[in-house]
């Protein structure tokens, strides 16, 4: 059972198929910027100068648009030729979008506001038009799930709009970096996740095809989740912050069991599935957390942005990287080292979500601990997988010679 992102393969166009897929790059890209968004806590603690402007939006700032944003980049330029049946990521593509993530990264190190904010505007852009221009050319249609990306994307620019225009309350400019950030990510989980996280958890009947009355259903299904979720934030923001926390842990929790399937049995199980299905819990029970004790809120959040957005990052990843390496899926039931990203992964949350609970006069100590931890996870991750990423470079050139159709 490979990777099953649409009804068929992409279609061969010259000789671009030889090309490898822009996963390679943006992957390894990721990995690095993972590496960057903590150093300013370690450096911190050791007393090291080299600090950016604003070590706490630097932080933010890289570990979702240079890590997270990565390997976003990687999977929808992947999956969308995929998914609608049209050609895959041209070079200039591949790199107009690594190249602005990458000076995004520079630009919030520098303490160049405006210009970090324009260069997450650029990605995102440039992904809607990548995708808009793959789904124009379509040869089938997207799964129903496909809704939630443009959400997604189109979210980034209502909050990066408000914040470039430094108009409203602090509840706007509140309400505009979670979408940003939370609204961007979780539309991205929730969406792409349904279908996805069933595949890789092997749950028995997951690529069952659907009837009419089913396709139906099912629209209605991630409509209805497509709005509360949303809403979410607007309650969060504008009406009471512990009725956000409230809907969206409902919301999350029902997408646990409705569409994750997260109680489902898994025919065979493996250290993939159970890396993701803790991953997918650490989403939705921390808010929990934050609806309890809502002054600790964002430490409560980072349970659900380690555990839950970074390990499900990376989890997700290890199958792009077998499936389209031509590596064999058993690797999955059998690489014992994904418990180890997963266990770290979880211990890095813990310490940075609930520690400074204990202890918070010492949360930079916290901060720093966790964050050794936490490049132990993705060091794991490297050697266990990220070492079969091959020729991530030549996704900047073609290997033909003959000019792609569109």
């Amino acid at each position: 059972m490979r990777l099953s992102w649409g009804n068929s393969r992409t279609p061969a166009m010259g000789n671009d198929q030889d090309r490898p897929e822009p996963y390679r790059l943006f992957f390894l890209i990721g990995l690095g910027m993972g590496v960057v968004g903590v150093l300013p806590w370690i450096f911190l603690q050791m007393g090291i100068g080299f600090l950016p402007w604003n070590p706490i939006a630097f932080h933010g700032r890289t570990m979702f648009w240079g890590f997270l944003g990565a390997f976003v980049s990687g999977f929808l330029m992947t999956a969308a030729p995929k998914m609608s049946g049209s050609w895959p990521a041209r070079p200039w593509e591949t790199a107009l979008i690594a190249s602005l993530l990458l000076a995004q990264v520079l630009f919030s190190f520098l303490g160049l506001e405006v210009w970090s904010l324009l260069s997450i505007v650029g990605v995102v852009l440039g992904l809607l038009s990548f995708l808009g221009r793959r789904f124009l050319g379509r040869r089938q249609n997207p799964p129903a799930m496909f809704i939630f990306v443009p959400v997604a994307l189109f979210s980034v620019l209502v909050g990066s709009g408000l914040l470039l225009s430094g108009m409203g309350s602090a509840e706007t400019l509140s309400y505009a970096k979670r979408l940003m950030y939370d609204a961007f990510i979780l539309n991205l989980i929730v969406g792409l996740g349904s279908r996805l996280i069933p595949v890789l958890t092997r749950v028995p009947g997951a690529l069952a095809p659907s009837g009419p009355g089913d396709t139906v259903s099912l629209w209605r299904g991630y409509l209805i989740v497509l709005v509360l979720l949303n809403a979410s934030f607007i309650l969060e923001a504008f009406v009471a912050k512990e009725a956000g926390f409230l809907l969206r842990a409902v919301v999350l929790g029902t997408v646990l069991v409705r569409n994750f399937k997260v109680f489902a049995p898994r025919n065979p199980a493996g250290f993939l599935s159970s890396g993701i299905r803790l991953a997918a819990w650490s989403l939705a029970l921390p808010y929990l957390g934050a609806l309890a004790f809502p002054a600790w809120e964002l430490h409560f959040l980072h349970l659900s942005y380690i555990g839950g957005f970074a390990l499900l990052t990376l989890m997700i990843a290890v199958r792009v990287v077998l499936a389209h390496g031509d590596q064999p899926l058993t690797l999955e039931l059998k690489t014992s080292a994904l418990l180890g990203v997963a266990g770290l992964m979880l211990t890095a949350a813990l310490l940075r979500g609930l520690w400074p609970l204990i202890q918070p006069e010492h949360l930079f100590q916290e901060a720093a601990l966790a964050s050794f931890v936490w490049l132990g996870a993705l060091l794991l991750w490297q050697m266990a997988i990220g070492k079969k990423i091959k020729n991530a470079f030549q996704t900047l050139w073609l290997r033909s010679s003959k000019p792609l159709e569109k």
